[in-house]
């Protein structure tokens, strides 16, 4: 039976190498990725707890990497600062990026900005760049042109909630 308020001290246990993202109910155990993940998208409905999310994986990641928070809504120029970090993130510390409302930032980068994150996304070799997003699955489809499809199949994914059933196809 899963306890009315559980606090982040109350999970122990886990691996150094995987990140906490809930606990399941039927056995009240943590359920958790990996921390080397290129890519995660956190989709749901409005209000569904995306941004939350993003900032709990963003905490459980701060002082292991360089952690970069992006709000595609509410920062004026999150597009140039999201492609900025995108040319930079090869050569320089490990990088988390998270881009909230991934959905409007896609729609608006340039086509070389999306190249260089897809090869960020898919480099198997290279350790140093993992992008977090949060958005309405339909619009993330919608709004990437194949771009995450491609994204999905290179590299290392992993997709959270949303309506991920209509459109399985791209998200094998």
């Amino acid at each position: 039976v899963m306890p009315e308020i559980v606090l982040p001290g109350h999970i122990r246990g886990i691996s150094p190498d995987r990140i906490v993202v809930g606990l399941s109910e039927e056995e009240t155990m943590p359920v958790t990725f990996p921390r080397d993940n290129r890519l995660t998208l956190i989709s749901g409905m409005e209000e569904s707890g995306k941004t939350n999310m993003l900032r709990i994986i963003a905490r459980q990641l701060a002082g292991t990497c360089r952690v970069l928070f992006v709000n595609a809504d509410k920062e004026e120029d999150a597009g140039k600062r999201i492609a900025d970090i995108i040319r930079r993130a090869s050569a320089e510390e490990k990088t988390a990026l998270f881009v909230d409302n991934f959905p409007k930032w896609l729609s608006e980068a340039d086509y070389q900005t999306l190249n260089d994150l897809e090869d960020l996304a898919g480099d198997r070799k290279n350790h140093s760049f993992s992008l977090y997003a949060a958005g309405d699955a339909a619009e993330v489809i919608q709004e990437s042109s194949g771009i995450v499809g491609r994204m999905i199949r290179s590299g290392y994914s992993i997709l959270l909630g949303g309506s991920f059933q209509e459109h399985s196809c791209q998200f094998e």
